[in-house]
């Protein structure tokens, strides 16, 4: 009778690894894109509850991030800034907000704009819950979506959350957000021909 618990056992196990594997990849997943994306435009970073400084030090950090440490071309944070201060613009930025907001498709005269405007391929949409927004108390969670610029569709997408309680004036934020971002940027799949760091 033990002889036949452990295949069950064993397979039991298989399963279970199995599954936390695939939940594992669904945050942050590692596979190539299905379309050849070598540039990314970093767009304005939405903060709940609103704190322009933390979008600014998370902006500031991913883009960093992007820049030292993967081969995608990224384009300058002040230029997209400039772009959503735009009036012929602010209406682009507001659709693609709202859509993106839900995770999904994002109509793709939208996504299009902001692309060619940019001369990218690939637009970074990133959501941070601060503490009391998000639903565990004392963390920061941060979320972030990469899509197709020609489609409108989420490619890539990886979620994370850490312990932190305090504001984002206190320099421990800072140290947070750039241990999440490394973790983030270390799962990003590589443009074609990039070797592993």
């Amino acid at each position: 009778m033990s002889h036949r618990r452990l295949p069950m056992a064993a397979l039991l196990a298989w399963t279970l690894a199995s599954t936390l594997l695939a939940s594992v990849g669904a945050c942050g997943q590692r596979d190539p894109f299905p379309e050849r994306i070598e540039s990314l435009a970093v767009l304005p970073i939405e903060v709940t509850p609103s704190d322009g400084a933390a979008g600014s030090v998370v902006a500031g950090l991913l883009g960093s991030a992007l820049l030292q440490r993967t081969s995608f071309r990224v384009v300058p944070l002040d230029s997209v800034s400039r772009l959503r201060m735009d009036p012929r613009y602010e209406r682009v930025f507001a659709r693609f907000r709202g859509l993106a907001r839900g995770g999904g498709v994002v109509e793709p005269e939208v996504s299009q704009a902001l692309g060619d405007r940019t001369g990218v391929r690939g637009l970074v949409w990133t959501t941070l819950s601060l503490g009391l927004a998000s639903q565990v108390r004392g963390d920061v969670s941060l979320t972030v979506r990469i899509y197709d610029a020609r489609t409108g569709r989420p490619v890539w997408r990886a979620f994370r959350r850490h312990p932190f309680e305090g504001t984002s004036a206190d320099p421990a934020f800072a140290r947070v957000m750039t241990k999440i971002i490394d973790e983030v940027v270390r799962d990003l799949p590589r443009p074609e021909g990039e070797i592993e760091p």
